[in-house]
């Protein structure tokens, strides 16, 4: 069936939308993260602490009565380490009378590669030395005494740098994406909203020599979006697997802040911090250019008269929040739904529900301003047709 699109579309992508380029979706994500950190570290306790966390919570589920079959949600088994690590500094912490014995099990054991360290020391100091005296209270701490976070803050590091690997090209045949690109040639620029860390966007327009423009580069260097006037304007709401952190020296006279690179096509080293909003909390970040960014998608979204939602499942409050504004500040705005499951987020159902006329009342003529496209984005996305 057609999509007839409005005069002022902008796209917005979910991770449903990359995996015909062969990038994981959330679930997959989850299966391939654990199999390569399993495969890739000889230090097991890593691999040991990630079956434990997804172990529990699929157990926690199952005694909800849902499936054990159930797969997890990569950004789901994130959060909870996220959460693990910081357990002792949680506002909720006073209140919790015990953690899962194997919280603080894992976490101890975790900090056994620093034992020699602590040995060595202690061997080189006279006898009764401070060293010796702490390297006891070490070991003490380390088989009886809660964990401190350690192993959770580096499985959660190692976590992100293997979803950096897994994103990173070459993906499958991107030849779905080309209507986008015909869409941006067709009328000069198309301005393409996505969630997603991977580069399909960037590697289908170098295919096909269109102009693609992230707006990174003159963000970095003047804290400010100026976007090029053709081509597509990719607008990555949650970073990218190309930018990564860095720490410089600050000036006399300047604060100490975390900026933002761009490695382009070169390869990243482990020790580069990819710049990426992952998991379920912490999608705000202050830090980089995510809140600039989210009220530049808000203003270009303004501008919209049809906004195209492909693969997105509707996860994220912060984005839905502008989604419902932008509904409400001009009736005639349109939306088209692209997913080849039904939709069944809160959100979702409350969208169609609210912008179409109800089934229930046949006599209602409002006309319905939601589109409900149940295919792959690759389908929908052919069927695409300028006004």
């Amino acid at each position: 069936m057609a999509i007839e699109l409005g005069s002022r579309p902008l796209v917005l992508l979910g991770a449903g939308a990359s995996v015909e380029a062969g990038v994981p979706a959330t679930f997959d994500m989850t299966e391939k993260l654990v199999a390569a950190i399993s495969e890739r570290f000889d230090y097991p306790q890593l691999t040991n602490t990630l079956n434990f966390v997804c172990g529990a919570l699929i157990a926690y589920d199952s005694a909800r009565g849902r499936s054990v079959y159930t797969r997890l949600d990569v950004e789901r088994v994130f959060a909870a380490i996220e959460l693990l690590a910081e357990r002792n500094e949680l506002e909720v912490t006073p209140f919790v009378a015990s953690w899962h014995p194997a919280v603080d099990v894992w976490d101890r054991v975790g900090s056994e590669p620093f034992f020699d360290q602590h040995l060595a020391s202690a061997l080189r100091e006279p006898k009764g030395g401070e060293s010796a005296k702490r390297l006891i209270e070490y070991l003490i701490e380390s088989k009886t005494g809660a964990g401190r976070g350690w192993i959770y803050r580096n499985l959660a590091k190692e976590m992100i740098v293997e979803l950096r690997e897994i994103l990173t090209p070459p993906y499958r045949s991107l030849e779905y994406l080309t209507p986008l690109l015909d869409m941006a040639r067709s009328r000069d620029e198309l301005t393409i909203a996505t969630l997603n860390y991977d580069r399909t966007i960037e590697s289908a327009c170098k295919e096909a020599n269109v102009p693609v423009d992230t707006g990174i580069g003159h963000w970095i260097e003047h804290r400010q979006w100026d976007w090029a006037k053709s081509g597509v304007r990719l607008m990555k709401l949650h970073g990218s697997i190309d930018w990564h952190w860095e720490q410089p020296h600050p000036e006399p006279g300047e604060m100490r802040m975390r900026t933002v690179t761009q490695s382009f096509d070169e390869p990243m080293s482990e020790d580069d911090q990819p710049v990426l909003v992952f998991g379920l909390r912490n999608k705000l970040s202050p830090d980089g250019p995510f809140l600039s960014l989210l009220r530049e998608f808000e203003d270009k979204l303004s501008e919209c008269d049809h906004l195209i939602v492909a693969g997105y499942s509707f996860r994220d409050e912060h984005i839905n929040e502008i989604v419902r504004r932008w509904t409400r500040d001009d009736q005639t705005r349109l939306i088209t739904l692209i997913d080849p499951r039904p939709p069944t987020s809160p959100f979702a159902v409350e969208l169609i529900d609210s912008l179409n006329p109800s089934s229930r009342d046949p006599d209602e003529e409002r006309p319905p301003r939601v589109d409900v496209q149940p295919e792959t984005a690759g389908e929908a996305f052919a069927q695409l047709v300028q006004s």
